[in-house]
């Protein structure tokens, strides 16, 4: 939020930008990043497993990572700082495909002298990614429900994504059966 960089919708990855591979889930109400595969090597076994991606290969190259200098050239002249009366326009032009409409607003941290050389311009909370990671994946390993993110609505979106067969609800009577799977302990 510090950075200036928009959080929200199809588009957030700060590294990929306008090239982010993204597809709404319907089921589960949220984006799923894909194209993942693009930035392992090419001889990574994993370009060429179909089986496990829904029969699709990835030899696509990984996006260039941006420089604060290049980051400042995007931003120059392109936004303001922010104004409340300014920011229903800037919702609109947001998610527009032009490269600069994914900055939301122009960050403080532009006036320091040494941000446009600074390696690390945008950082992550790994407290807070560490804590949220572990807490889902114990859920799911123990198959906690409420709180794991293995549920139905996951299980419908890979039904719809064409991925994952063994793990497809199966219709028994009037209600879906989640069929048990391997990462689940008993």
């Amino acid at each position: 939020m510090l950075s200036g960089w928009s959080t929200r919708g199809g588009k957030t990855c700060l590294r990929c930008a306008g090239d982010t591979k993204s597809c709404w889930l319907k089921h589960g109400r949220k984006f799923c990043y894909t194209s993942h595969r693009r930035f392992l090597h090419k001889s990574d076994r994993m370009c060429k497993d179909k089986i496990s991606f829904g029969g699709k290969l990835e030899w696509g190259e990984a996006p260039k990572l941006l420089s604060g200098m290049e980051m400042l050239q995007q931003l120059d002249g392109v936004l303001t700082e922010y104004k409340k009366e300014d920011l229903k326009k800037r919702r609109t032009e947001l998610f527009d495909h032009d490269k600069h409409q994914f900055w939301k607003k122009k960050s403080i941290f532009l006036e320091l002298p040494y941000w446009a050389t600074n390696l690390v311009p945008h950082n992550l909370d790994i407290m807070h990614i560490e804590g949220n990671y572990c807490d889902n994946l114990l859920s799911t390993i123990m198959g906690f429900v409420g709180i794991s993110k293995d549920n139905l609505n996951s299980r419908r979106d890979l039904e719809e994504l064409g991925i994952k067969k063994p793990l497809h609800p199966i219709r028994k009577g009037s209600s879906l059966v989640l069929p048990p799977s391997s990462f689940t302990l008993s």
